[in-house]
């Protein structure tokens, strides 16, 4: 029986030898990626993966080599590995070809209740869907606008991501603008109040708002093709126009002030 660093040579030997990726449908190609994401997820997940890095290492180099979909869907196998090197060549892979198939992948990533305190990888996703470009993304993206997001910077990238966005559908641009402005206007308020009882809270709600409050506000004009910047200009400018179904030409109470 071959062990797992005997299996990973015969792997890489099968990589190495299958024709470039630009023929996708060759058999020896996905046969070589079958082989190589199999034994990817097998070490990634197993108790001892903190001891197999150099064995992911290569695992990624075939995968660097054969290119195209398939092998970055392979490589996702490996990012729950907490390693900053192995995970900087996981969502390279992933994000090379643009590929809308990464979509379901990364959505489970964020899904994955063993991963959902890892900020981290979090802010990898929200990169990713940016690079991808898909607005499908938006769905996802807009579960990150939170304040009780344990890192600040998920919400600022996952806003900025967000961003990337300003021709989806009106539809899919008002659940990520209402989250938004949700979250700038609550977080600022809670960062300006006075009452003694909210004076640990508030200082807590300034340091998230240093983080995030101007990729929320430039997602915000983004999205809306709106130049506001306050948070109660942004609520007034919503209660008018949430329901518009052309942002462009609805009037708020603001353009009258």
């Amino acid at each position: 029986m071959m062990s797992a660093q005997t299996s990973v040579i015969f792997l890489v030997l099968l990589a190495l030898l299958a024709p470039p990726a630009l023929a996708g449908d060759d058999p020896g190609t996905a046969k070589a990626i079958k082989g190589l994401k199999k034994e990817l997820r097998k070490i990634a997940r197993s108790p001892w993966v903190a001891k197999k890095h150099d064995e992911i290492k290569t695992i990624l180099d075939s995968l660097e080599a054969l290119g195209g979909t398939d092998a970055g869907l392979a490589a996702l196998e490996g990012a729950r590995v907490q390693d900053e090197d192995i995970r900087n060549r996981v969502f390279a892979l992933a994000e090379e070809n643009h590929s809308d198939d990464m979509l379901k992948p990364l959505g489970k990533l964020l899904e994955d209740k063993d991963l959902r305190k890892d900020s981290d990888l979090k802010k990898r996703v929200a990169h990713a869907y940016q690079v991808i470009g898909n607005d499908k993304a938006m769905e996802p993206l807009s579960e990150m606008i939170r304040y009780d997001e344990d890192d600040a910077e998920v919400v600022a990238d996952a806003a900025a991501a967000l961003a990337t966005f300003p021709n989806a559908k009106i539809d899919k641009r008002k659940i990520a603008v209402k989250k938004m402005i949700d979250l700038y206007e609550s977080t600022y308020n809670l960062m300006k109040s006075v009452r003694p009882e909210d004076r640990i809270q508030s200082k807590i709600a300034g340091k998230k708002y240093r983080v995030y409050g101007r990729p929320l506000r430039e997602s915000l004009q983004a999205l809306t093709g709106r130049q506001l910047a306050q948070p109660r200009e942004w609520r007034r400018w919503w209660n008018d126009c949430k329901k518009s179904k052309d942002w462009r030409k609805c009037k708020s109470k603001l353009d009258k002030d």
